[in-house]
């Protein structure tokens, strides 16, 4: 009996769009798909394909932080699920991120997509919280309750680290949406202290993050959120993460959820 062709991993190349377009669907979720340039300029160079015998099998994208890592997205063709291409492509992501001195990686996956988790935890993934992806009118912002008084501005490259540590993300994630052209927002209180953060992508549209130190400062962070917004836009989107409050007290405004989200961290 001759033996399964070896899986291959190779780096992705602009040629590689309708592969990624193609397999996309797959996620289950209604994110716009990248255009050619942006998938040339952002997503080709931390993207990887797994192969069989030059077959495309699936792809992973990836981003390095300082000192972690964060796998964007996985997807692997139904049709050759659970033959090892997952792990092949996240093998190779493990070890291009220790090779860069990451300590740790981290990823967001469905709950209920359980072949996928177990995958995970068995290259040591925990799950470290829960996150909730919603949809909010515009309309309904004036129904939020009123928030302290606190200014809007912009997020300057000095607010990194502050906002990084007062929402445990991990550092450099803010430059890296700053790059990508993220409008990134904050609120200061009358003490000068930065209590939220919102990136929000129009195109998309919708914030992620979405962070405020109390969710009595929502309505504020969406206010200084909407002159951004594109002409004729009814709503944006929400990632809220780990803080069951905010999500209800969203919900409880007339917020959707689309979609729920587990996240999971892992050492390296």
């Amino acid at each position: 009996m001759t033996p399964p062709m070896k899986i291959t991993v190779r780096p992705a190349t602009v040629e590689d769009h309708l592969l990624y377009l193609r397999l996309l669907p797959e996620l289950g979720v209604d994110d716009p798909p990248p255009d050619a340039a942006r998938w040339e300029n952002e997503l080709v160079p931390t993207t990887l394909v797994a192969e069989r015998a030059g077959e495309a099998l699936g792809v992973c994208t990836w981003v390095k932080l300082e000192g972690s890592g964060h796998v964007r997205t996985l997807i692997v063709d139904p049709r050759e699920r659970r033959t090892g291409a997952g792990r092949a492509l996240l093998e190779v992501v493990e070890r291009r991120l220790r090779e860069a001195g990451c300590s740790s990686w981290a990823l967001n996956v469905k709950p209920e997509n359980v072949a996928a988790i177990r995958l995970y935890v068995s290259l040591g993934f925990r799950r470290a919280y829960a996150s909730v992806a919603l949809r909010f009118e515009w309309a309904a912002v004036e129904r939020l309750p009123a928030s302290p008084r606190v200014q809007a501005r912009a997020v300057t490259p000095e607010d990194d680290r502050a906002l990084e540590q007062l929402f445990s993300l991990p550092a450099g994630q803010i430059a890296g949406l700053r790059q990508s052209k993220r409008v990134l927002l904050t609120l200061v209180d009358d003490a000068g202290q930065v209590t939220a953060l919102a990136a929000y992508n129009p195109a998309y549209p919708g914030a992620f993050p979405f962070r405020v130190k109390d969710p009595s400062l929502a309505r504020a962070l969406l206010e200084a959120m909407r002159p951004h917004a594109l002409p004729g836009a009814e709503w944006t989107g929400l990632v809220v993460e780990n803080d069951d409050a905010l999500v209800a007290l969203l919900r409880a405004h007339g917020a959707s959820v689309r979609m729920n989200i587990d996240h999971y961290v892992g050492a390296l």
